[in-house]
């Protein structure tokens, strides 16, 4: 009899954990899909300030070539858009082609790399005299300080093995002297 008495506690125990354990399951489940949600929603406003960005870069480029025989002309590219690990879209972003007698410069958008967050633009172009003739802009926050913790976005041209230098109009300059008028 004894030994009914302590089975009957233990019993209980074991109910009182396992409540413990549906409501501690629980609370972790909903925990996990309210960070899923936040992610999905920050992913989305990234992409958005992606697209925003890319925008901008081929305004400012055709501002640019405003008053020179540089022709310009944008078409849509399928860019595939990694929403989780394993689920993904087709996006149809706008491609930038300048062109100058038999001389093309593409700028391609890349998207975003899910699992490292990089954005990218790819930019091509067909002068055999010039070097490389593939340059990645990489999309990354700078400015940060405790004013703007959030900092700004800028296209930055990686220079060297882990240097990066600003985009700038000036860089533009050059990128088209150098490829139109060598």
């Amino acid at each position: 009899m004894a030994e009914e008495k302590t089975e009957k506690p233990d019993r209980i125990e074991k109910v009182e954990k396992l409540e413990t354990f549906v409501e501690r399951f629980n609370r972790k489940y909903h925990e996990k899909a309210e960070k899923t949600r936040k992610e999905y929603l920050e992913r989305n406003r990234l992409f958005e300030q992606y697209k925003k960005q890319v925008t901008d870069l081929f305004d400012l480029s055709e501002r640019k070539l405003t008053g020179t025989p540089i022709r310009s002309s944008r078409e849509y590219v399928a860019v595939e858009r990694k929403i989780s690990i394993f689920e993904s879209t087709t996006e149809h972003l706008e491609k930038l082609t300048l062109t100058l007698e038999n001389f093309r410069l593409h700028f391609i958008p890349e998207g975003i790399n899910y699992q490292t967050g990089a954005a990218s633009l790819r930019i091509e172009h067909n002068n055999p005299r010039e070097q490389p003739q593939t340059i990645y802009l990489h999309l990354r926050v700078v400015n940060k300080t405790e004013e703007n913790p959030l900092g700004e976005l800028a296209w930055m041209v990686k220079i060297g093995f882990r240097n990066f230098s600003a985009f700038s109009e000036e860089i533009m300059e050059r990128l088209l002297e150098s490829v139109f008028l060598s």
